[in-house]
């Protein structure tokens, strides 16, 4: 829903080009169904109309899309993007009241306010937190195009009876050999996706490591000028499947305190976004439970 609420302001035809309307449901890992079949909520008749409605909103986007669609309405809007420029240190100037960055290619960047969105390998817990934070492992997930699927003749009879697409996700080089190895009891999962990860092509996993860290006591710097959001702020176990939705969710906040606070209380604003956000999440892992 949060995306929802985010793609407001932007053209329709952006969100039906990237939206995939998938059917939902959830399952153990024998196959069995843990939960009915099931719609997204904002789509059942009784709901209230979503703020991209008419248009049907799925619930499931793929994130490259998403961030390809953002980054064409910021040059809309005259917002311009630098990348492939690695940060490699956050400074912050309390006397000045500036944030500092220093860049992989020897630059140095100041502003008032400084965003430190750049995940959980982010430099910025040294002025954040004063000390490094570790990354936990949590597994792999896999993606490939099912135009790949050789030899699978129980996938192939299952996708070809779904009338919408369906999405399996799971917990990137790797072999398709080190993604069964990794996984304990396989032989036990259901027979589908045992097939789907032995019979992975070759050179298409992607070492993406899905890690997660503990909660940290703050997101912003001592004097306000340096804020972390994303997962540089807090990362969540990819099972949650809220880590984006609260990153946006993030976003969003941040942005309305700043526009709220102004430039004369810019500081301000971030430490007010700090505390309403940091009690979401503290409260979310609790939910989960």
């Amino acid at each position: 829903m949060t995306l929802i609420a985010a793609l407001e302001s932007v053209p329709s035809s952006s969100i039906t080009d990237m939206d995939n309307d998938t059917e939902v449901h959830f399952c153990q890992q024998g196959g069995s169904l843990a939960s009915p079949k099931c719609e997204f909520e904002w789509n059942l008749e009784d709901s209230a109309n979503h703020t991209a409605w008419p248009l049907r909103a799925s619930g499931c986007f793929v994130r490259r899309d998403v961030a390809l669609m953002f980054s064409a309405q910021a040059q809309k809007l005259g917002i311009p993007s630098n990348f492939g420029v690695g940060v490699t240190n956050y400074l912050e100037d309390s006397a000045m009241g500036l944030g500092i960055i220093h860049t992989e290619d020897g630059r140095e960047l100041s502003a008032d306010i400084v965003v430190a969105a750049d995940g959980f390998g982010t430099e910025s817990h040294f002025v954040v937190v004063d000390y490094p934070t570790r990354a936990i492992s949590t597994g792999y997930c896999i993606d490939y195009p099912t135009s790949m699927l050789k030899n699978t003749p129980a996938l192939s009879k299952a996708l070809a009876e779904c009338g919408r697409p369906q999405w399996q996700s799971w917990s990137t080089g790797v072999t398709p050999e080190q993604m069964a190895a990794a996984i304990p009891g396989l032989q036990s999962w259901d027979h589908l996706l045992a097939e789907l990860i032995k019979n992975t092509p070759p050179d298409t996993i992607v070492r993406r490591e899905l890690c997660l860290r503990n909660p940290q006591p703050k997101w912003t710097s001592e004097s306000g000028c340096i804020v972390q959001t994303g997962d540089a702020a807090r990362s969540l176990l990819p099972t949650s499947a809220n880590g984006a939705a609260m990153a946006l969710e993030d976003s969003m906040s941040l942005a309305d305190c700043l526009r709220l606070g102004g430039k004369e209380e810019a500081v301000v604003a971030t430490k007010v976004h700090q505390d309403l956000r940091c009690v979401i999440f503290e409260l979310f892992p609790k939910a989960l439970r």
